[in-house]
């Protein structure tokens, strides 16, 4: 679970803490995956595959917002082949390989499983963000 601190809203100060959760981690389970990712703190999302059950056969971290490129599938591909492992990134780094039309970046978002996640609040603190909003918005959110 990590903590943040959200800008005030209305002059008051928000301490939330809430995590991001898979949604659909079962069939990580005993599964033989080679992870890659471009987010800010790779090492969260390898110990969440590995948390979930997964045999983290290997792991490639990118920059953060990473655009990839041929020569980066070509890569991942080729290490996908040699451990004999199922791909698997996050959903913000999927997104980027949506695009693709044709080649290496095609054949690696064909052959790429995204992880889904959820944002889970502690207790009390979705309902103490939602207060929050609404009295921002001037009207009862959520609408």
């Amino acid at each position: 679970i990590g903590r943040a601190e959200a800008p005030p809203l209305s002059g008051v100060s928000l301490n939330l803490e809430a995590a991001l959760q898979p949604s659909d981690a079962d069939w990580l389970k005993g599964a033989r995956v080679f992870a890659f990712c471009g987010i800010g703190r790779p090492e969260k999302f390898f110990e969440t595959l590995r948390s979930s059950g997964a045999d983290v056969a290997g792991a490639q971290d990118f920059p953060d917002h990473h655009v990839f490129h041929n020569d980066d599938a070509k890569q991942l591909l080729a290490k996908a082949t040699a451990l004999n492992v199922t791909l698997v990134t996050t959903e913000k780094d999927y997104v980027r390989l949506v695009g693709a039309k044709d080649g290496p970046l095609l054949e690696l978002r064909d052959k790429t499983t995204a992880l889904p996640v959820n944002l889970v609040f502690v207790e009390g603190d979705e309902q103490r963000l939602i207060t929050a909003l609404s009295s921002r918005l001037g009207r009862g959110w959520p609408y």
